[in-house]
């Protein structure tokens, strides 16, 4: 964790997101500019490097990815392969959703 101050003097700290941070971070993501228009093939390619570089990291080979309905073009567009479809949960998730996964290359 590092802080610094801001041009407007006020504390900044820069940390590791975590799953308490998922709605601010939803709300961040889907109203940047950078994820629409001419930059979004650009971001989701670092996204997914990325994300597949800390599983490596981590000793993974492949990475499991349970999408919501309007999202599964974009997982395929990105490399992931369909793998299946993981049932409704109601009352928490009332619809069935793709499960992807992406290889990991041991590079």
């Amino acid at each position: 964790m590092s802080s610094r101050t801001s041009p407007i003097s006020q504390p900044i700290t820069i940390r590791r997101a975590v799953a308490r941070d998922a709605k601010r971070l939803t709300r961040l993501v889907r109203g940047s500019g950078a994820y629409a228009g001419k930059y979004a093939a650009a971001v989701a390619g670092l996204l997914v490097a990325h994300m597949q570089s800390e599983a490596r990291a981590a000793g993974l080979d492949r990475v499991k990815v349970v999408s919501h309905l309007p999202a599964q073009d974009f997982y395929h567009r990105v490399g992931a392969v369909r793998i299946g479809t993981a049932l409704a949960n109601p009352p928490a998730v009332p619809w069935d959703r793709p499960e992807f996964e992406f290889r990991v290359s041991s590079e």
